[in-house]
This record gives C-alpha cells, sequence and structure tokens, in this order.
C-alpha cells in the first residue's frame, strides 16, 4: 500500500471503528509506558504489523503517546523523544 493509498484509508469508516475501540481499550493511556496525555486526541494509533492494514484487528494496534511513537519509527532529531516532555 502506498502512502497516498493509507492516507486514504485512514479516513475509512472501518479506519475509524478500529481506533476508536483501541482508544476505549487503552483507558486513556499509553499501552507501551502508561503516560495519559492531558488534552484530547493525545495518542496516536501504531500498527504493530503493516501486513494486515486495511484487514488489520485489534491485536495488531496499540495507542501510544507520541514521544513512543517516534521512538518506534526512529524518529529523532529536532522532536526527537528525548526532546518531547510528558
Amino acid at each position: 500500500m502506498n502512502k497516498t493509498t493509507y492516507k486514504r484509508y485512514l479516513r475509512t469508516q472501518n479506519w475509524q471503528k478500529l481506533r476508536f475501540e483501541v482508544l476505549k481499550r487503552s483507558g486513556g493511556k499509553c499501552e507501551r509506558c502508561g503516560y495519559q496525555p492531558w488534552k484530547p486526541n493525545g495518542l496516536q494509533i501504531h500498527h504493530l504489523t503493516y501486513d494486515r492494514v486495511g484487514h488489520e484487528s485489534l491485536e495488531d494496534l496499540i495507542a501510544i503517546c507520541p514521544r513512543c511513537h517516534m521512538e518506534l519509527h526512529g524518529i529523532c532529531g529536532k522532536r526527537s523523544p528525548k526532546n518531547v516532555k510528558h
């Protein structure tokens, strides 16, 4: 799945339903570090595997804070995980 198709998929009703269920399961906390954001929509959904994008199960997804999401994707630099405050 290319980047444009993936972005389109993230706007579908199926994805929104999965996202809601993962956020509900998380209880508002990062499923990796336990951080609880103070603002709405402070958690992001991360694919544990991209093998089933479009046909994911809830076990393929986790709710995580932006810091953990950057760490999992190896993003560093100006907004690197060590510079993002919890």
